[in-house]
């Protein structure tokens, strides 16, 4: 009786020890395809990954290398710009490159010349304010004159007193110097204006003839 026990006993340890071992084998064969499929999943995602970095890296080459040709052309075209530049202004080279004394004499010149425009403009002024002044004083002669005639007739009853007031009235012979003072005037003024346009033109040939 005993010993069928210990043979049961033994029986149901090799069949536990036996069910657990191919239990083992089989969750070990499941972990060893399950990191299997992991591995090799993982591998072609790397593959595919290491393929988009190739593409973008030969596209981004080739972006690179046209604007490479085209930064080539750029520059060509702006040696060439840089050239004819370089070419006009050796042409050129005299008038660009202004001697300090002659830049000096320019700017004398210029400050003369804005020094008569400026007199001109000041003496047209002068002119016309006495050309009005004059007219205005020639205008009240003439307007006086003729009123005093009008007021003071000869007294034909006493041509004692008549002839002393008829000589104290100078109206015309004042209005004949005051026609002579404005034409005098006017002449002086002409005169001024012509020695002062001959020396503007003066001035202006010469700074023309500098330049």
């Amino acid at each position: 009786m005993a010993n069928s026990f210990e043979k049961l006993e033994i029986k149901m340890t090799d069949s536990v020890r036996q069910q657990v071992q191919d239990e083992s084998a089989a969750t070990e064969l499941r972990m060893e395809n399950r990191i299997r499929d992991i591995l090799q999943k993982s591998h072609e995602e790397r593959t595919i990954e290491s393929r988009r970095q190739i593409e973008s890296t030969h596209a981004v080459e080739e972006k690179l290398e046209r604007k490479r040709g085209e930064l080539g052309t750029d520059v060509q075209e702006m040696k060439a710009c840089l050239d004819g530049l370089e070419q006009q202004m050796g042409k050129k080279v005299p008038i660009i490159n202004v001697q300090p004394k002659r830049r000096i004499a320019r700017g004398i010149e210029r400050h003369i010349y804005d020094l008569v425009k400026e007199n001109n403009r000041s003496q047209d002024e002068r002119v016309g304010r006495m050309e009005q002044y004059v007219q205005t004083k020639l205008c009240r002669v003439l307007q006086v004159a003729p009123r005093v005639n009008a007021t003071k007739p000869p007294d034909k009853s006493c041509p004692v007193r008549s002839r002393p007031q008829q000589e104290h009235l100078p109206a015309p012979h004042q209005s004949v110097k005051v026609k002579r003072a404005t034409d005098q005037a006017q002449k002086a003024v002409k005169r001024r204006s012509e020695l002062t346009a001959r020396r503007y033109d003066a001035l202006h040939k010469n700074e023309t003839s500098g330049n």
